[in-house]
């Protein structure tokens, strides 16, 4: 199944296309349809998918002016939820217990390296450096090394 099929199963009231966008854009919301730049490579196509699925569940209104700061705050919390559905603790747990690299966890999720690093921040900012989920104490102070334990 390809990632477009994957998300229309997971959200069957959105409509998803690959087609040719204006102004380098990589994607685009308009209501329940989705626009995705058909230059996109596979994984920079998963990682835009899921930010606009976040735009379309979560913005409101035309949100193309950069310079309006309400639609500045709007993008950042749709990338934001779109890292976070994405790289998920649960599925950092899983790479860690295999003892996946950066690279490895990076194609675990389909995503490029630089993706999963911004996700690793995204994750500091909502649950601070070191936190308790699942059964799992995750340690994010290091910038690129997350040490995650289990306890019990």
């Amino acid at each position: 199944m390809n990632v477009l099929e994957d998300l229309e199963r997971k959200y069957p009231e959105l409509h998803f296309e690959i087609c040719h966008l204006p102004c380098q854009l990589k994607g685009l919301t308009d209501g329940n349809y989705i626009y995705l730049s058909d230059t996109l490579d596979p994984k920079t196509l998963l990682q835009t998918a899921y930010e606009e699925v976040e735009h379309a569940l979560l913005t409101a209104g035309d949100i193309l002016d950069t310079k309006d700061i309400g639609n500045k705050k709007q993008e950042v919390k749709a990338r934001d939820c779109g890292h976070q559905k994405l790289i998920t603790l649960d599925g950092l747990i899983y790479c860690a217990n295999h003892w996946f690299s950066a690279d490895e966890t990076a194609d675990h999720f389909g995503v490029t390296v630089e993706y999963l690093y911004q996700a690793l921040g995204i994750w500091r900012q909502k649950k601070g450096l070191e936190f308790n989920w699942d059964n799992y104490h995750f340690d994010l102070s290091q910038s690129y090394d997350i040490k995650i334990k289990r306890y019990d």
